[in-house]
């Protein structure tokens, strides 16, 4: 896992793997079912790594969880 500390909230981030794939596809405007398609996962398994970095990050939804995700990857939070 990658720990990786925001300046700009000072808080710490936790993405998986798999997350950190997640996002890169997130960030691509690509939906869950895309997602699961291209990585061989269900779309279930998509939600609940989607859900986690919601809960991660605070953000209350999908456009919000893009939006951080931008903003952390520019700290090095989450793969670009």
């Amino acid at each position: 896992m990658k720990h990786t500390e925001t300046p700009a909230t000072g808080d710490i981030c936790f993405f998986t793997a798999r997350e950190s794939e997640i996002i890169a596809h997130l960030k691509e405007g690509l939906a869950s079912k895309e997602i699961a398609k291209k990585l061989a996962i269900s779309t279930l398994t998509v939600s609940r790594h989607r859900q986690n970095m919601m809960r991660k990050t605070g953000a209350k939804n999908c456009t919000e969880l893009v939006c951080k995700i931008k903003e952390f990857s520019l700290y090095g939070c989450a793969k670009k």
